[in-house]
């Protein structure tokens, strides 16, 4: 299982986001233990906890986003580059959006490898 920092990495690249080397060296140092990422168009790019950039890359990567109420979930699918099918369902626990979130940067950290 990946980290987040590492997810993020893969769904920034899956959307074409370039990183920031210099700005994201400077973050790790000050702050080792937080995942978000400095982007060259974005200072703070953290789709695991901003629901609005979230919304962005599951837009930019042509994502589908489905709550299952029957089943306590979200499903998001998504189709990679080479047109495999790809697709994370979350359990929404105690919070729906979190899960949704978490779905939508699987999908797309899946569409980088």
């Amino acid at each position: 299982m990946m980290d987040d920092k590492t997810l993020l990495l893969k769904a920034a690249r899956a959307a074409g986001y370039g990183l920031n080397a210099r700005g994201q060296s400077l973050r790790e140092t000050e702050m080792p233990n937080e995942p978000a990422l400095w982007l060259t168009h974005a200072t703070w790019w953290n789709p695991l906890t901003d629901s609005g950039q979230a919304l962005d890359l599951a837009v930019t990567l042509e994502m589908d986003i489905g709550q299952m109420l029957t089943e306590g979930c979200v499903t998001v699918t998504g189709v990679a580059f080479d047109g495999e099918a790809l697709a994370h369902d979350v359990p929404w626990g105690t919070d729906p959006t979190a899960a949704t979130r978490r779905a939508i940067v699987l999908v797309a950290a899946d569409m980088a490898n």
